[in-house]
């Protein structure tokens, strides 16, 4: 699994009782590249609907001198977590993975990639950057104040084409197969 590491040194809401000197708090957000396995494709250009994806996510936070972290959310699309804590003094570390639904996931239109004459033009692999955005909030609270700290990370997604395969149907298909899955709802 490999992971793209952002930091975010934000200064907080409400922080004025801090001391001048203080170290502010401190929020690392590392997203990691989430990869999807898809069949042959018989066309060349079409939209590339993906299911649930698993997204890692860690966090590191550590609130400004005098503040605990009260709580932590991290949130990609409308898919959120929240962690709270009642006594953290001193750094706090998560690591977990978000579920994102498919019908949070918008469709992914790629070009010359993973169809039966692509064999010369692409690799097994493709990356789309910054497909999906991790947010994160820390909540610090101390005796004389609340803070409130942000940090946003990118999340990369890696397709792999698996050439073993038969191609996945045309667009009339794949709205048959989409309308059995989810009911009567086309998206």
């Amino acid at each position: 699994m490999q992971f793209v590491r952002f930091a975010s040194i934000v200064p907080g809401l409400l922080a004025g009782s801090l001391a001048a000197g203080d170290p502010p708090a401190r929020l690392i957000v590392n997203a990691g590249v989430t990869s999807v396995t898809i069949s042959r494709l018989d066309q060349n250009r079409r939209p590339l609907r993906l299911d649930t994806l698993d997204i890692p996510i860690r966090v590191e936070a550590e609130c400004e001198p005098g503040a605990n972290a009260a709580s932590i959310s991290i949130s990609v699309a409308d898919t959120r977590q929240a962690h709270r804590f009642s006594e953290s003094s001193g750094p706090v570390h998560i690591d977990t993975t978000l579920q994102l639904p498919d019908r949070q996931i918008a469709p992914i239109v790629i070009e010359e990639f993973c169809t039966p004459d692509d064999a010369a033009n692409a690799g097994p692999r493709l990356l789309v950057p910054d497909a999906f955005t991790a947010q994160v909030s820390l909540h610090c609270a101390g005796e004389s104040h609340q803070s409130m700290h942000y940090a946003v990370a990118s999340i990369d997604l890696r397709l792999d084409c698996d050439g073993d395969t038969k191609p996945t149907p045309g667009p009339d298909q794949s709205k048959k197969r989409l309308n059995i899955r989810r009911g009567s709802r086309l998206l």
